[in-house]
């Protein structure tokens, strides 16, 4: 868990974290050949959830140490297939596609998506940031209404996480 951020760690004030979770990677689903190296490795996926209540906003990061730097590219390009639905959410999905162009210093690849969702409270965006630092995973996911995040708030994020990994793996 010492490569997530706290709260004390996110640019913007009144952040709260929300949840933190670990589990076993690799042990969900069928299982990828990267997985299975995972489970060999007695790989922890780490997560951890924050809350910005008064800007109706939400963040998510996570960490997925793998047994390479190749198994990280190769659990990047598959973090589409992973995505859960989340079930207290009351919006429905209305577009979602891969942003080109978006970028992390320091992470040796970049993987960005967006969705679009309508709801009781308007319209809603979701982001999702990934990439790779050596041998780990890293995602984090901004949610909020509208305009909530912009690309370079959720990249800010992930900068922090890039920095926590590397001094975590020095």
């Amino acid at each position: 868990m010492r490569m997530l951020p706290d709260a004390s760690d996110l640019v913007s004030e009144g952040w709260k974290r929300v949840d933190e979770r670990s589990w076993r990677t690799g042990r969900t689903g069928t299982p990828s050949e990267w997985g299975l190296r995972a489970r060999e490795l007695k790989s922890i996926t780490a997560w951890r959830s924050f809350e910005q209540k008064a800007a109706s906003k939400w963040l998510w990061t996570e960490v997925v140490p793998l047994s390479s730097a190749d198994d990280a590219g190769l659990a990047l390009r598959d973090v589409p297939i992973g995505f859960l639905k989340n079930l207290r959410a009351e919006v429905t999905l209305t577009d979602e596609h891969t942003v080109d162009g978006v970028t992390v210093p320091g992470s040796q690849a970049t993987w960005a998506y967006e969705q679009e969702t309508s709801g009781p409270r308007g319209l809603g965006m979701a982001r999702y940031l990934g990439g790779t630092v050596g041998p780990i995973l890293f995602l984090v996911a901004g949610s909020g209404l509208a305009e909530a995040w912009t690309w370079d708030d959720l990249v800010s994020v992930a900068e922090t996480l890039v920095l926590k990994i590397s001094q975590a793996t020095d």
